[in-house]
This record gives C-alpha cells, structure tokens and sequence, in this order.
C-alpha cells in the first residue's frame, strides 16, 4: 500500500525533526531545517503540536508534504 500523503509539523524554514514524550508530558523535542518527522495520520501530527505548544507556547503549523518524484 502506497501512502501520497505525508505531514510535517513546521515553523518558518525549521521543521519538528523528533519528539519524545510520555503521556501528555512533553519530554524532549528537536527542530532542524533539514530533517524532518513524518506523520501519515493528520491527528497525530496536531495531538503533537498541541502538545509542544502547551507545555512551550510554539505555535508549529502542520503542512502537507509533498513528494518528489
């Protein structure tokens, strides 16, 4: 099964490269202009920046990734 569909977590030219967390409590996270975590499901990508912007007040916007051929 192919999946077209990919989101990324992104603010500016930086995108959300890794996240850990437990729970609802935010543990670590990572920004990087290159590397970048995909997400295949859309509400996981916004439980995740909901997340980061509760426990750091940044505001990621979630954006399609779209593919290169």
């Amino acid at each position: 099964m192919r999946l077209d569909k990919y989101y990324v977590l992104k603010t500016g030219e930086y995108y959300l490269s890794d996240i850990m967390c437990e729970g609802n409590k935010l543990l670590n996270y990572a920004i990087d202009k290159e590397y970048k975590k995909l997400y295949f499901d859309y509400e996981l990508a916004e439980d995740d920046r909901k997340l980061i912007f509760i426990e750091t007040g940044l505001n990621l916007e979630i954006k399609l990734l779209k593919e290169e051929k």
